[in-house]
């Protein structure tokens, strides 16, 4: 019965062929600050998830636009900016909307929201909101902006897509796990949000949003809700950048799904570096110290 003395511990590899990676980005606008989002593509084609995923506001949006012709150059100019960012990644990008990609309409104010959802349309297609499976888990991207046309009263997300999701969640209802992406945490106030979770609380979920630019956790009904920070969005008045007291960072969600679940790790871009902290400068080949 001795016990063989070996120079590694008895922890498993983890090589389980069934997990994986992918990588969720935070707002970039409501207020950009230049700079961040470039570090954030760096830091993805580094890391090498899967596939990467947003939770909206990736652009700033035409609110303050006096024409159609003005709102949609304003638009195209934003979204032709924001792909040549996003071409840089070696992985493929998935986009959720925010009420800065598909704007706000108000009563007598559908201008932005119009031309925004047009511009969208032409160039993402028709499916603000879609869903598609990846080694048998399932994703659901929600569009905050569906009913936040300027009707009244406000619904957010429709009763139409509500349905949608129903039906898509029964219909893959032997996913391992099911995770659902949306940009606004206040849909979950509403009656029709609660509806909703008592309707897939039988399922396996956790829930991504964005919109606030700081990092919270909640736990509803037993499910993760998360919401993730920046990755060039206006911080809080006072904040330069990563502040944790308040969950603020420019930053990278890094998720793993394994058989037990999905493990979260949010990553600071400032704790995110290539290969060449320090080049060698000596003969040597060593780096001289002060």
């Amino acid at each position: 019965d001795s016990k063989i003395a070996l120079p590694f511990t008895d922890k498993p590899l983890l090589d389980n062929p069934q997990d994986f990676h992918f990588a969720i980005i935070a707002d970039r606008t409501g207020g950009e600050r230049k700079g961040p989002f470039g570090e954030t593509m760096k830091a993805l084609n580094l890391l090498r998830p899967e596939f990467t995923i947003c939770v909206g506001d990736l652009g700033e949006g035409c609110y303050c636009s006096p024409t159609e012709q003005h709102a949609e150059k304003c638009m195209n100019d934003e979204w032709n900016e924001l792909e040549n960012f996003i071409d840089k990644l070696d992985m493929r990008f998935y986009y959720v909307v925010g009420n800065h990609d598909i704007n706000l309409g108000w009563p007598n104010n559908h201008l932005a929201h119009d031309v925004s959802k047009r511009v969208w349309i032409e160039r993402h297609g028709d499916k603000t909101y879609y869903d598609f499976m990846y080694k048998n888990c399932h994703f659901i991207c929600l569009d905050s902006m569906d009913g936040r046309d300027g009707r009244i009263p406000v619904q957010g997300i429709t009763d139409e897509q509500y349905a949608w999701a129903r039906q898509t969640i029964r219909d893959h209802a032997d996913a391992r796990w099911t995770f659902i992406f949306m940009h606004m945490p206040i849909d979950w106030t509403s009656d029709k949000w609660l509806a909703f979770e008592r309707d897939i609380n039988s399922i396996n979920y956790t829930l991504f949003c964005g919109d606030w630019h700081n990092h919270v956790k909640a736990v509803r009904h037993g499910k993760n809700y998360y919401m993730v920070g920046t990755s060039g969005g206006i911080l809080d008045k006072g904040v330069i950048r990563d502040d944790l007291r308040y969950g603020i960072m420019d930053s990278v969600t890094w998720v793993t799904v394994t058989d037990n679940g999905p493990v979260i790790a949010n990553l600071p871009l400032s704790g995110i570096h290539g290969d060449a902290g320090q080049r060698c400068a000596t003969p040597l080949g060593l780096c001289p110290t002060p």
